[in-house]
């Protein structure tokens, strides 16, 4: 690696450096970041778990700072100190080219905050930001979020495996109402609390660029999940909503459900993980006979049993979807005849997963074959590996076997 950086000519050449797993010491740092200051081609440079002590990355950083072709810069696993975080503060106020940082298990300090608003205002070449693991203490990432409500380049929010209290929740909110470019926010695992989750929720109602939003294993109430169903029958511009175990009562799931009635934008719909009822399963059905944006339907481990499955093919002879998801659920026999049907002649579903569902038997997952076989719009039938001698040459390519 010494000769590599050593070599200057070598960055005149090459376009992307891989370093990942690479012990750098300070020297070897110094005289990377000499390197970065050059003019060269270099576009891609990743540093993941090399070991950079804090001395060593200010030299890496003082490189990009000044670094006019650098597009991508992975940091991720190395120790940040609080000096450090300033100088890399000073690099995103300065550098006009970056627009991918990576920082995951940085063990940033707190003491990053200012250095986080500085660049979140003033860089507008950056279009993610993934803080995933980063360390950042509450007050930190308050200062982040209050960054990026000003930023207008920044498409990627990933605060996913944060701790997010009702506060910097409330922080959230109110940069999701005036914020006019995210379109990407993960909150993956944040732990919000009812409160903050509503304000959260309240914000994205009013949001125009928003796209995508991942609630995926935050706990929803019912009162959060009737904010859940208002947001949706408001909001025009979300496209991807993520509920994955989300303990979604019965009668919040209905709210939900009503929001996504009316909702003319919405296309994939995530719901996994969630308990279902035939109530709510009705309700759903009703909802894919009147929603004609809806393309993608993630419905695994909901414990839909074959009387639930009968009720949701009402609804799915008149969708518009094209990807199903229903594995690990444990309807049957009857419920998969169902869904043979369906799969006959259904205008635009190519997708149907089914893997997991131990209640059925060779004759349930042979009816399923058969409509596949019959109708070549199905361009995929996920099932289970044991189900491999079933398979006929012809389905070959269009069957995906799994050992869920």
């Amino acid at each position: 690696m010494l000769l590599i950086v050593e070599n200057g000519n070598a960055f005149h050449h090459i376009t992307s450096l891989n370093l990942h797993g690479s012990t750098i010491t300070n020297s070897m740092a110094s005289i990377l970041g000499i390197m970065l200051k050059r003019k060269n081609t270099l576009q891609k440079l990743n540093l993941y778990r090399c070991g950079l002590q804090p001395e060593g990355l200010e030299q890496v950083i003082k490189g990009v700072q000044v670094n006019t072709k650098l597009e991508t810069l992975d940091l991720s696993n190395n120790t940040i100190d609080n000096k450090t975080a300033l100088c890399l503060g000073g690099m995103w106020k300065e550098n006009d080219s970056l627009q991918q940082l990576g920082l995951r298990g940085c063990e940033l300090q707190p003491g990053i905050r200012r250095s986080d608003q500085r660049y979140d205002v003033e860089n507008n070449t950056l279009k993610r930001q993934y803080l995933q693991g980063c360390g950042l203490q509450p007050e930190g990432l308050e200062e982040v979020i209050k960054g990026v409500q000003v930023n207008t380049k920044l498409e990627i929010l990933d605060l996913s495996y944060y701790t997010i209290d009702n506060k910097r929740a409330s922080y959230l909110g109110m940069m999701l109402k005036v914020n006019s470019s995210i379109q990407k926010l993960d909150l993956t695992v944040c732990r919000l609390q009812p409160e903050g989750l509503e304000e959260v929720i309240k914000g994205v109602q009013v949001n125009t660029m928003l796209e995508t939003l991942d609630l995926s294993h935050n706990t929803i109430n019912n009162k959060s999940a009737s904010c859940l169903g208002m947001m949706l029958k408001e909001n025009n511009t979300l496209k991807k909503l993520n509920l994955h175990r989300c303990g979604l009562q019965p009668e919040g799931l209905e709210e939900v459900i009503k929001g996504v009635e009316v909702n003319t934008k919405l296309e994939t719909l995530g719901m996994s993980h969630n308990s279902i009822d035939n109530k709510r399963v009705s309700c759903l059905a009703h909802v894919l006979k009147h929603n004609t944006t809806l393309s993608h339907l993630w419905l695994w481990g909901c414990g839909l049993r074959d009387e639930a499955i009968s009720e949701l093919c009402g609804g799915l002879k008149l969708c518009k979807l094209k990807t199903l998801k229903l594995w690990d659920n444990p309807f049957g026999d009857q419920g998969a005849k169902g869904l043979a049907e369906i799969l006959k002649d259904h205008p635009t579903l190519e997708e149907l997963d089914v893997r997991g569902c131990k209640e059925m038997s060779d004759d349930g997952v042979q009816h399923l074959m058969d409509a596949t076989m019959s109708d070549t719009r199905v361009k995929m039938l996920r099932v289970s590996e044991k189900y491999r001698h079933l398979v006929p040459q012809e389905l070959v390519g269009r069957i995906q076997l799994s050992y869920l």
